[in-house]
């Protein structure tokens, strides 16, 4: 009986987020179809764009195409329903909060992943695109217009983004502010940089076609060199979690040995020692992965 209860509660709350998400989507699209037919589009999606809060920002690195409002009621569903049901399964406030606390920092892990996860792509990306751009300028002097020439052979997630820069500038935002926002929204200091040189050499008078062949070389290069830092810090994170395993295998051959010696993890100090053990390895474990990623990280601020 619990476990149906339990599992009835999991799969509403599963089905009740995932109704947000498709309505949101929906809402969405709906929104972009009025604000492009509208002549107060460009207004509004400042507007919009300036009350954006860095909760909003975030989730807009991730991907998450959804309204803070929406994240937070979603965050809530499955926080409350995992800790009734947490609840009903062990009886134990501890044990409930713990795993509440997991969850959330679960979905703050697996956001910010992805939101790496779409700047390692866009970054990828962004050589095929700056060649292309630069061939796109043989063609017209506009660079809007060599940017949209230039999508036409570029795939998502970079599209996305420039797609976004041309329909901003359509809506009478600056090409200055529309970059701004692109920047906003990516966390990649390589777009960044390059995004940063490109509005520079524009308003000067460079020649583009030379600066984006220099910028694509300079990107070529400096994500082969990111490769190789990746490789040789590989040996340094994999000790870090073979350390961090070692203990988890001792206690699981101990627990197989004699079972007792686990029943000290079901009183409330031992639930202290698990978390205190789990928090020591979350920080032990960062700040090894910080030490060991040597590519710089510092953000170009203008």
């Amino acid at each position: 009986m619990i476990t149906s209860i339990v599992t009835l509660s999991l799969l509403g709350s599963f089905y009740l987020i995932l109704a947000i998400f498709s309505l949101s989507e929906a809402r969405s699209a709906r929104v972009r179809q009025l604000l492009a037919r509208s002549t107060l589009g460009a207004s509004l999606r400042e507007e919009r764009r300036q009350e954006t809060t860095r909760i909003g920002v975030w989730l807009e690195r991730a991907g998450v195409e959804i309204a803070e409002k929406e994240f937070y009621i979603a965050l809530l569903l499955l926080l409350s329903t995992s800790f009734l049901a947490t609840m009903v399964i062990f009886q134990n406030l501890l044990v409930s909060l713990a795993v509440v606390t997991l969850i959330g920092a679960g979905v703050v892990v697996y956001l910010n992943f992805r939101s790496g996860n779409l700047a390692h792509k866009k970054d990828a990306q962004l050589e095929q695109f700056l060649i292309d751009l630069s061939a796109s300028l043989h063609a017209t002097s506009d660079i809007v217009e060599a940017i949209k020439m230039a999508l036409k052979e570029t795939e998502d997630p970079l599209r996305r983004e420039f797609q976004r820069l041309v329909d901003e500038v359509n809506y009478n935002i600056s090409f200055n502010r529309a970059v701004a926002n692109i920047i906003r929204r990516n966390k990649s200091d390589l777009l960044e940089i390059v995004l940063i040189g490109l509005v520079a050499a524009n308003e000067q008078g460079t020649n583009l076609i030379e600066f984006l062949n220099l910028k694509a070389d300079y990107v070529r290069q400096r994500l082969q060199m990111e490769k190789h830092v990746q490789i040789l810090s590989t040996e340094p994170r994999i000790t870090a979690l073979i350390v961090m395993a070692a203990p988890l295998l001792v206690i699981l051959l101990v627990s197989l040995l004699n079972p007792g010696y686990i029943a000290f993890f079901r009183t409330v100090p031992g639930m202290i020692t698990l978390a205190y053990s789990a928090i020591s390895y979350t920080v032990g474990y960062l700040l090894i992965s910080r030490l060991t990623h040597l590519t710089e990280k510092r953000r170009v601020r203008g």
